[in-house]
């Protein structure tokens, strides 16, 4: 139980830092989402300018795809 109130009163002390960290961390985790899109959204469009037909575009937190239908071009 002792460990609980500690825990409790340690949040209540430390709890501006707490969403601070929350909140830059979101804002980091949004400019990356943001960022791959825009990265991903250059490759369809490389792609469309070659000739290529985009199928779709898939972002996560980490990562990002562009299914195309491919071209000869090294371009896409």
């Amino acid at each position: 139980m002792l460990v609980v109130v500690v825990c409790f009163a340690i949040g209540l002390v430390y709890e501006y830092e707490i969403e601070q960290f929350y909140f830059r961390y979101l804002t980091v985790w949004m400019v990356t989402v943001l960022l791959i899109l825009v990265h991903e959204l250059g490759h369809a469009l490389t792609s469309r300018l070659v000739g290529a037909k985009v199928h779709g575009i898939y972002v996560s937190w980490m990562s990002g795809r562009c299914y195309t239908d491919g071209s000869n071009s090294r371009l896409a």
